[in-house]
């Protein structure tokens, strides 16, 4: 029940850890504890993540090397180590070559480089696609899933989105939350209708929503609390969120929906009983509004009852729901606008569980910069969508002589998808735009991306979003 976008810089010797904050009772926090903690704690045995997700009390990260992570509770096999013993530190799983992970309530989903679907958990309602309802503690290969691009995991259900931009969704439907225009559960993937064009999926509690490539988001599934932006009671097929243009990021809780608009502000809808639409006020809302005091997101996540962002600073701020701590604040105490989360800085992803919340710490470590090195370059915009632009701008100092001077699109998994600069550069300011093309001139699929640019002994990535 959570989203994230990760807008970075990663120099080559930066340390990427894991910190959690909430309820610690099944271990999710991975501090090797079992007790709440009202402010950030590190996770233990993890570095060089890149991506964290959460569920109701497990918690998942994915590594640079591809590899996945997981720790809590495993009652239900969600951590996928092949037992329901809880885990209080991080292990490793046996999965690899994964770009990207979801953490569902009580069940997990990865993707692999191969664009297949693995499910692991609870599968009483058919969540893992596998055209069973048997749990699974190993990881198993969801039906009839072939390239896939996006994958997103709510209560009891799930999501992906094939290269194709269409969604496919399997899992409980009790409220219409696959959108195939029953109420009937699937135990394999079936195609919502009325949907084309999709470039972003989440999935919430009992809803789920997507974003088209008109920056128009669209949401199925429960109505009760208004998390579908519309007045219906529910709806088992694709509906416009009312009164919302240019999204560019969403997250779902339970029972409400964020999002991100192209102007960085975030905006809230449904349930709101603890404040998590973050408006300064406890009533739902069926229409989005403006959560307070947030001029530029960079990320967004939604918990259960709660909610997250990251700020232009690389700080968190968290609102909603605080009985366990997973604001962050030290506190317990609720709040209906964003308090800032304790001690944390250099944060990339965020996650948000039942009651406790993750945060992916990227912290630069100091680095001589030699005289011939290049400066830090910027990549604008770091979030586009399909077929836009991005555009590369860096300086070669003013020294004798020539500098070599390399740039390279790179996916998550370490392949070379374009060549931007591969010479020797004078000095003076330079610019270049990638295109998001690959080397055979075809447009790469919505994911993260990393820009690196070189030279000498220096190299700098960037993050790019699509």
């Amino acid at each position: 029940m959570n989203a994230f976008i990760i807008v970075a810089s990663f120099l080559v010797n930066d340390i990427q850890s894991v910190w959690g904050f909430g309820y610690g009772g099944d271990g999710q926090l991975g501090n090797n504890l079992c007790t709440q903690q009202n402010a950030p704690v590190q996770a233990q045995n993890l570095n060089a993540m890149i991506a964290v997700s959460a569920g109701f009390w497990h918690s998942l990260a994915l590594k640079s090397d591809s590899t996945v992570w997981a720790w809590g509770d495993n009652v239900r096999g969600e951590l996928g180590d092949n037992s329901t013993t809880d885990r209080r530190i991080p292990i490793e799983i046996s999965l690899t070559k994964i770009t990207a992970i979801a953490a569902g309530g009580k069940h997990s989903l990865a993707l692999k480089s191969d664009k297949t679907v693995w499910a692991w958990g609870d599968n009483r309602k058919g969540e893992l696609g596998d055209s069973s309802v048997v749990q699974r503690n190993m990881q198993i290969k969801v039906r009839n899933l072939t390239g896939i691009t996006a994958i997103a995991a709510g209560a009891r259900h799930s999501l992906a989105l094939k290269s194709d931009s269409t969604v496919w969704t399997w899992g409980d439907n009790e409220y219409g939350q696959l959108g195939d225009s029953s109420n009937i559960q699937r135990n394999v993937p079936v195609q919502v209708k009325n949907l084309t064009s999709v470039i972003k999926i989440a999935a919430g509690g009992e809803h789920s929503l997507a974003i088209t490539s008109d920056s128009s988001v669209w949401a199925w599934g429960n109505n009760n609390c208004g998390q579908l932006g519309d007045t219906i009671a529910q709806s088992n097929i694709p509906v416009k969120v009312q009164n919302f243009k240019g999204g560019i990021a969403i997250a779902a809780g339970y029972y409400h929906s964020l999002a991100i608009k192209s102007d960085s502000t975030v905006w809230a809808w449904g349930n709101n009983y603890y404040g998590q639409l973050g408006d300064g006020a406890t009533t739902q809302s069926d229409t989005p509004v403006q959560v307070q005091n947030i001029t530029y997101a960079k990320g967004i996540a939604g918990g259960y009852y709660h909610s997250l962002a990251i700020k232009s600073d690389g700080t968190v701020c968290a609102w909603g729901h605080n009985d366990m701590g997973q604001l962050g604040d030290g506190s317990t105490t609720n709040s209906s606008t964003p308090v800032n989360v304790q001690t944390l800085n250099y944060i990339v992803a965020i996650a948000g569980g039942y009651g406790h919340s993750l945060a992916l710490i990227n912290m630069p470590v100091a680095v001589e910069i030699a005289k011939n090195e290049i400066t830090e370059p910027t990549v604008t915009p770091s979030i586009i969508k399909p077929g836009s632009k991005v555009t590369v701008k860096y300086t070669i100092p003013d020294i004798s002589g020539k500098t070599f001077t390399c740039i390279y699109i790179y996916n998550t998994i370490g392949q070379q998808v374009q060549t931007l600069v591969n010479k020797e550069l004078s000095p003076g300011a330079y610019s270049t735009e990638w295109n998001g093309r690959n080397g055979n001139n075809k447009f790469v699929t919505p994911g993260i991306y990393f820009c690196v640019v070189q030279t000498n002994s220096k190299q700098v990535k960037k993050l790019i979003v699509i």
